[in-house]
């Protein structure tokens, strides 16, 4: 909720954000439940299924929360959404999770490479090593939000014909 406040120019506070929400908890657990249900059956059946799945239902928390669908509902809507985007947004996924793994292997290598030449306890290692996966999370976090949140509006733009509108408004401003 924060996240589309800020991209609407609102800026909502983090309380009300969260006061927002609050409501929607239940249809967040119901739209999960359904959402691991119809994958784990996916992955059962095949593979490929699974994974067609997983790209298509995963826009449902947006739903939930920005558009107040209920789970089910917000299930449908998702799926609706990705049909005929599912390669593009599997790619912006994609693309992004390949980002946060290079993060968190930098770290990784640093964290070891430092500590590998002071020669440190192997216990003292670990918690550095914790504590730079937790920083480096919380450095990411906000970008993948960001990224979610984004990607469901474009799709829902798309959909709606609304991304047309914006071109056919800024061909008729630029004369």
């Amino acid at each position: 909720m924060r996240i589309e406040s800020i991209a609407q120019g609102a800026d909502v506070g983090l309380g009300s954000s969260f006061g927002a929400t609050l409501p929607r908890v239940l249809a967040l657990i119901g739209g999960m439940f359904g959402f691991l249900l119809a994958i784990c059956v996916g992955f059962i059946l095949l593979v490929i299924p699974g994974i067609y799945l997983l790209g298509s239902l995963f826009l449902f928390v947006p739903a939930i929360v920005l558009d107040g669908k209920g789970p089910i509902e917000s299930l449908n809507h998702s799926h609706k959404l990705v049909k005929g985007n599912w390669w593009r947004l599997a790619t912006i996924g994609g693309i992004a999770l390949i980002m946060m793994y290079l993060v968190y292997l930098v770290a990784a290598v640093l964290v070891g490479l430092v500590m590998g030449f002071r020669g440190s306890d192997p216990a003292f290692v670990f918690i550095v090593d914790v504590v730079s996966t937790l920083v480096g999370s919380l450095l990411m976090f906000p970008f993948f939000s960001a990224l979610y949140v984004e990607m469901y509006r474009e799709v829902k733009m798309r959909k709606q014909g609304g991304d047309l509108a914006a071109r056919i408004e800024s061909v008729g401003t630029a004369r």
